[in-house]
């Protein structure tokens, strides 16, 4: 069944990876202390935990500065010492909950051939989930509440390159074709950014890189096509939080379908019905 039937949908799309992340301002006295309590709410559905650095905190704003790609690194001093950022995972590693003292990210992560992309509806519903009881947590536990000051979303595809030229995937980005024949194609990669905006008025970014790679467990050459959208909350702080959600969704979707072929489309099987 589609998400919406306003929206491109495919059978078999190649996406290897979601993220949806919530980020808000820091939550004073979050101190590790409270990561053991909050994985005792979710240890019967997520039972591996992992923890990495955590995830700077930044805001999508009107200019030319871009925060997806060759930001410099930065350096913080600080007294205090780094919460990081903790992993709740399930059995199969393939779904999992993030969270650090300004954010909460819901994953999926494709592990096997089997396993298959939930649907938008379904991840929509299960950060709506999590986001509702870690407010409840902080609630219970007479920490301030969340004040919502950026959505996220990440689209991984990976696209086995086989045969294909890269204008069969992308007929809009590089005539290969044109080159001298004694020369092959190795790697490339493009960015784009595009402002999301409601209305008139600025909310966001959207991302797009595109590169050929090969894929690290098995070698095979691949076309990497990622999305990451930011957006402000539109709307006020309970249902601006989920319409920033879909208006990325929506974005991330029609630039999908514009970037790639119809060829591809056939072959991802688009669901028209």
């Amino acid at each position: 069944m589609r998400d919406d039937p306003q929206q491109p949908s495919f059978k078999n799309p190649p996406l290897v990876e979601v993220a949806i992340s919530i980020q808000f301002n820091p939550i004073p006295n979050f101190h590790v202390g409270f990561i053991g309590l909050l994985w005792g709410k979710y240890k019967d559905r997520y039972p591996l935990v992992e923890h990495k650095d955590p995830v700077v905190h930044s805001v999508e704003k009107t200019g030319l500065v871009n925060r997806a790609t060759n930001a410099p690194p930065t350096v913080h001093f600080s007294s205090e010492p780094t919460i990081p950022r903790i992993m709740f995972m399930d059995q199969d590693q393939g779904n999992f909950v993030q969270f650090q003292k300004d954010r909460l990210i819901v994953n999926w992560r494709k592990h096997s051939e089997d396993s298959k992309y939930p649907r938008y509806s379904t991840m929509r519903l299960s950060i709506s989930h999590e986001y509702a009881l870690f407010k409840k947590f902080l609630e219970e536990h007479d920490l301030a509440e969340v004040q919502v000051d950026q959505l996220e979303t990440t689209y991984v595809n990976h696209i086995e390159v086989g045969n294909r030229s890269i204008e069969e995937v992308f007929p809009h980005l590089l005539r290969d074709d044109l080159f001298n024949k004694n020369i092959e194609l190795e790697t490339f990669k493009l960015n784009y950014t595009h402002i999301i905006k409601s209305g008139e008025n600025f909310v966001g970014r959207l991302y797009t890189s595109i590169e050929k790679a090969r894929r690290t467990q098995d070698g095979v050459e691949i076309f990497v096509l990622r999305f990451v959208g930011r957006c402000h909350p539109v709307g006020n702080q309970s249902d601006g939080v989920f319409s920033a959600l879909d208006l990325i969704r929506e974005n991330v979707n029609s630039s999908f379908k514009s970037i790639t072929s119809t060829k591809m489309h056939e072959f991802w099987k688009e669901d028209s019905t």
